[in-house]
């Protein structure tokens, strides 16, 4: 199964040529409060992520998702 990225019009897919170019497929945090920032931010109608359900590292400025409520890489932030 090819892991796709949940945000509306990213084609993304972690596939040979996601691997090449070095993408990074996160799931959706366990933690409530960071899980439903993300939802927030992704901004679809009725979403309700599943346990595979994941964002392409190029929806995060550094590339990688933060643990920090206060940093910009707290939730996907580039669409």
């Amino acid at each position: 199964m090819v892991r796709s990225c949940c945000v509306v019009k990213c084609s993304n897919r972690d596939d040979t040529k996601g691997k090449q170019r070095g993408l990074h497929f996160f799931r959706f945090p366990k933690d409530g409060r960071k899980c439903r920032a993300w939802i927030k931010t992704i901004n679809r109608d009725d979403f309700v992520p599943i346990e595979h359900t994941c964002v392409y590292s190029e929806h995060f400025v550094s590339g990688w998702h933060s643990d920090d409520p206060e940093d910009v890489d707290y939730a996907p932030t580039i669409f």
